[in-house]
């Protein structure tokens, strides 16, 4: 897709939450300075509102993320997801179980 991509675009939006995740290799696939636009934050604000909930970047974390693969309680996440550092941030900040 990067290969496709005009030289004279100058922004990005990124469709998926999870295309933040490889944004440094969005970036490198294009080749020269882009905007990236990521969605992560407004899809996070959106769950917020529809559950009636409130933002609190602030507040302290209540316990380890709840992890749950295959339908099965796991202590921490995939190896694979494990090579994000924010995969690795969420555990960073709470105590382990």
């Amino acid at each position: 897709a990067a290969a496709l991509t005009p030289g004279d675009v100058t922004d990005i939006v990124l469709g998926c939450t999870h295309y933040e995740l490889v944004a440094d290799r969005i970036s490198a696939a294009v080749g020269r300075p882009v905007v990236l636009h990521g969605s992560a934050g407004a899809v996070a604000a959106q769950t917020l509102r529809r559950i009636g909930a409130t933002d609190a970047p602030g507040a302290v974390p209540a316990g380890p993320p709840a992890v749950v693969l295959s339908g099965r309680a796991a202590d921490t996440l995939p190896r694979e997801a494990l090579e994000y550092a924010e995969a690795r941030l969420l555990f960073a900040a709470v105590p382990t179980r």
